[in-house]
């Protein structure tokens, strides 16, 4: 119908929105982790053996864990009306990333020590820094033809 008002500002769109933009971002990761290991082949993951970190769980933890940031800016996107709410958001999105990160490099947090906590809560800022930035920069994208 032409005259169908069409809800951008709906849950169901702003979930779709923002896992979409989710999975191009795990596209762009996986890209990269799959030039490293091409170059330097499995020895990129010898490190973390011990986990059973593969080149293909690490391709899987990215869309996964790009889904469900996706549906987390989606759910928390009325927050960010203040300067707070949108640096908060950005925030949980960040620190989540960082916690599966840690989580599937070194294991359960169970076993883990302190430093690695603070390396993980340091990624998590940052990422949720870069968030802020990236979906900064998206957020006027129409998913539905990809324009600005």
């Amino acid at each position: 119908m032409a005259n169908e008002c069409k809800d951008d500002n709906s849950l169901g769109n702003r979930i779709k929105k923002y896992v979409y933009w989710g999975w191009w971002y795990s596209f762009i990761y996986s890209l990269f982790v799959i030039v490293l290991y091409i170059i330097r082949g499995p020895k990129l993951f010898e490190k973390y053996e011990e986990y059973g970190t593969t080149l293909w769980k690490v391709i899987l933890f990215y869309f996964i864990a790009g889904t469900f940031a996706g549906v987390i800016v989606g759910v928390l996107k009325p927050i960010t009306k203040s300067v707070l709410g949108e640096w908060l958001l950005y925030l949980i999105v960040g620190c989540f990333v960082g916690l599966c990160c840690g989580i599937l490099l070194l294991g359960l947090p169970f076993y883990w020590d302190l430093p690695t906590w603070v390396t993980v809560g340091i990624l998590g800022l940052v990422y949720g820094v870069i968030g802020k930035i990236a979906f900064k920069m998206i957020e006027s994208v129409d998913v539905d033809d990809g324009t600005f």
